[in-house]
């Protein structure tokens, strides 16, 4: 019943590190796919580009 809970328990903390408005849930859901398949150094300087605006 709760192995949700159980399972994001062990995964502490949790931080919010990038967001991005959307003009849709349509496109908020691509762009997630996009950013999904970055590498991690591409994320690692999407979130630092985001930080340093």
């Amino acid at each position: 019943p709760d192995k949700g809970a159980k399972y994001t328990r062990g995964r502490q903390p949790v931080r919010l590190v990038y967001v991005e408005a959307a003009a849709s849930r349509a496109q908020a859901t691509q762009r997630e796919g996009t950013i999904k398949r970055m590498s991690r150094a591409e994320k690692t300087a999407l979130i630092k580009g985001a930080a340093g605006s």
